[in-house]
């Protein structure tokens, strides 16, 4: 569980997220992030002096189920200037 975010950049800010699955910044700036089965978008204020708004819901997901699919053999094959000479990921099922 993730329960902050450090903005990037030079004036970095930690914001508290309470518990979420995921987060990561969008490129335009704001924060995504899920939380039990949605995902929402985080308006970041450009001042300090701001203070957060209730962070708008991109996508529901609650409804959905989760199916597990293995990804086929041809997905673990890696370009060779990616991961070596052998061309395979370390990575395996």
């Amino acid at each position: 569980m993730i329960e902050t975010a450090r903005s990037p950049g030079e004036n970095a800010r930690i914001y508290e997220l309470a518990s979420v699955d995921w987060a990561d910044w969008s490129p335009d700036g704001t924060l995504l992030f899920g939380r039990d089965g949605r995902l929402y978008r985080q308006q970041v204020p450009r001042s300090l002096a701001d203070t957060l708004a209730p962070p708008g819901i991109v996508a529901d997901l609650t409804n959905q189920s989760f199916e597990h699919i293995l990804a086929p053999e041809k997905a673990y094959q890696w370009p060779a200037r990616a991961c070596g000479p052998a061309g395979k990921s370390k990575r395996r099922k």
